[in-house]
């Protein structure tokens, strides 16, 4: 009896492990397509699953091809620093369209993986490195770096002495990115190749 029972423990977290991701993932993404298709019901008066979607991912095509047209670029250039120039507002679309940026623009800033020593003989931390030129602030020694939270959609920046950053190469930034949130469970698939950020 106790066997049986340890076995059906053992076949109730193996489905516990397949379906709370799989939930989850449906879920978010059905909440997602439901308030696209109610703002876009509240905006074109057409209520059809999914079309809110199709609008959204049309809109943002179309807007992605005007925003590179030269005659368009002025213009929104225009509204960007009309914004830029309001208080409050300028600080949440800045600080938002940096996000973006650094994640699915041609200037991406967490394209370099790291391992970050805050002390000499203390533990490491998994990170990015996200500017090495901190002139600005008056010290060259230092590098900027980004360390994401475990479980979390959140991290801290750190300012930090060249001499304590490794830079990871061949290791895709999207799996590291995967290896730190949840909580270095994920494999790694990429070849790992430690080279000392001082030495490039």
């Amino acid at each position: 009896m106790k066997l049986l029972f340890k076995r059906l423990g053992r076949y109730f977290f193996s489905g516990l492990l397949v379906f709370a991701p799989l939930a989850f993932t449906i879920y978010i993404v059905i909440t997602l397509i439901n308030w696209m298709d109610s703002l876009v019901s509240y905006v074109f008066h057409i209520n059809f699953p999914g079309f809110g979607l199709a609008v959204m991912l049309v809109l943002l095509t179309v807007l992605g091809l005007l925003s590179n047209l030269f005659f368009i670029r002025p213009l929104i250039n225009f509204f960007e620093n009309l914004v830029k120039r309001t208080p409050l507002v300028k600080i949440v679309y800045s600080s938002i369209k940096d996000l973006l940026s650094a994640f699915v623009s041609d200037e991406r800033k967490f394209d370099k993986p790291i391992i970050v020593k805050l002390t000499d003989d203390g533990p490491a931390r998994l990170g990015f490195l996200t500017d090495e030129d901190l002139s600005v602030f008056g010290h060259d020694e230092l590098v900027s770096v980004y360390l994401p939270h475990s479980y979390n959609f959140s991290g801290n920046l750190f300012l930090l002495p060249r001499r304590n950053i490794e830079r990871l190469h061949g290791i895709n930034s999207t799996e590291m990115m995967k290896y730190i949130v949840s909580g270095g469970v994920t494999r790694l698939k990429a070849e790992k190749k430690l080279i000392d950020s001082k030495e490039e």
